[in-house]
């Protein structure tokens, strides 16, 4: 028996690190700041499984619950239709 089923979709985040950006502060706000017109010099991406579900599953499961997760996998693609 579960102490909690998470229900819901997935989606897949993408994480792309910046290597060369700086933070100004501009009247107590923090920027992220570039050179205009550079190509932006980007790290290693990390795709990772995300979406409400899934976060909710991971977090109760670090909490020490017993956790399971239902929810759909793969592409939902589009569904054809015969026009009458």
């Amino acid at each position: 028996m579960f102490d909690l089923i998470s229900i819901g979709d997935c989606v897949v985040d993408t994480f792309i690190p910046l290597t060369d950006a700086k933070i100004i502060n501009s009247d107590g706000e923090a920027m992220l700041a570039m050179r205009f017109g550079d190509k932006i010099p980007v790290g290693d991406s990390v795709s990772i499984v995300a979406g409400n579900a899934a976060n909710n599953a991971v977090g109760s499961s670090r909490l020490g619950l017993k956790t399971a997760i239902y929810t759909n996998v793969g592409d939902r693609g589009e569904e054809e239709y015969d026009s009458i």
